[in-house]
């Protein structure tokens, strides 16, 4: 198992991105109001937990120890469940053979595909290579591969949608027409699908299904990210 090491460069690289970015990625409700710093926390303790479950089964083998410290040594345990967060925000788990929940922070944890010998800063570098490409994409912010094309209309704005950022300039251009509709549930909850195609969305004669914007986004898992991409952009233009 090769554990991502989450050092100071991993929250710097995070530091880049907007928190509405960041609260996208985070599959936990928190408090969007919190500083940058303490969400790039939530998500690596996310993080932690969604690699060590992709790594360990309940019943597997790992090599653990109690303390952050090279000189202890690492010793066999068996899981005896899903990691998870506990309740002081630590990524935790149970150990057959231990009492208590167990941290599994990098530091705990023995990398098995690492060679003896190795230096720290080979680890971090071997470590790093695995999630290059995860990087290249964060640092793209129109890479969206969830995002469903479709063409939107109405009296004042028409075009096709290919990417958050397009929705959200579209969301704010028919805000302002103000043709009936003036708040972004509006915009959501308004705009519905052509009686004739099924990607095509509107407030035109056309579109009278019951399908709307909201139903289209909730079932692409993009509905959250949007609304706060769309505050941010908002709260930026008006700041």
């Amino acid at each position: 198992m090769s554990y991502i090491p989450f050092s100071d460069a991993w929250r710097k690289e995070y530091m880049k991105h907007t928190k509405a970015h960041i609260l996208s990625r985070l599959k936990f409700k928190v408090d969007p109001d919190l500083p940058k710093a303490r969400l790039i926390e939530f998500l690596r303790v996310e993080l932690i937990v969604e690699q060590f479950n992709k790594n360990y089964k309940v019943g597997d083998k790992v090599r653990w120890r109690s303390v952050k410290d090279d000189s202890f040594p690492y010793h066999e345990y068996t899981t005896l469940t899903v990691a998870y967060i506990a309740q002081n925000g630590l990524p935790c788990v149970h150990f057959r053979e231990k009492s208590g929940y167990c941290c599994v922070e990098p530091e705990f944890i023995e990398s098995v595909n690492v060679e003896p010998g190795t230096s720290e800063e080979e680890k971090y570098e071997a470590a790093m290579s695995e999630i290059q490409a995860e990087l290249d994409k964060l640092v793209d912010n129109e890479f969206n591969p969830k995002f469903p094309k479709f063409w939107y209309e109405s009296k004042s704005v028409f075009g096709w949608v290919e990417s958050m950022d397009e929705l959200v300039e579209m969301a704010q251009k028919q805000i302002s027409a103000q043709w009936g509709i003036y708040t972004i549930d509006d915009f959501l909850d308004k705009s519905k699908r052509s009686v004739d195609s099924d990607t095509d969305f509107g407030t035109r004669r056309e579109h009278t299904t019951d399908y709307t914007l909201r139903k289209l986004l909730e079932e692409n898992n993009l509905l959250f990210e949007f609304i706060l991409l769309y505050r941010f952009v908002t709260e930026q233009n008006d700041a």
